[in-house]
């Protein structure tokens, strides 16, 4: 019973983004500009901050610590870069030129 609602959720879920991909004229762009804002947080600057909030940065050595920040640049390094090459994409796809 339970397995039959998450499979009807699953199915309207992907019926309903195949229909927005297929009447959304940059639905790639879009998606990639999302990814760029999302993921360079989700992955590196989330947890590293989770992790000094539970253990407190105290607790945390300065080497650990000086790696962390690192991590972080990176991350937040990243998905400024990415974000910039998909809004660019994304101008470039609305003015109809290819890559």
């Amino acid at each position: 019973t339970e397995w039959v609602y998450r499979a009807i959720i699953r199915t309207l879920s992907m019926i309903l983004v195949a229909t927005i991909a297929l009447f959304f004229p940059y639905f790639e762009e879009m998606m990639s500009l999302l990814g760029a804002l999302s993921d360079g947080m989700l992955t590196f600057v989330l947890p590293i901050i989770f992790y000094l909030k539970l253990y407190g940065i105290k607790k945390v050595g300065k080497i650990e610590l000086v790696i962390m920040v690192l991590i972080i640049i990176i991350g937040i390094a990243g998905s400024v870069i990415g974000t910039i090459d998909a809004v660019k994409g994304l101008a470039r796809a609305y003015h109809g030129q290819k890559h």
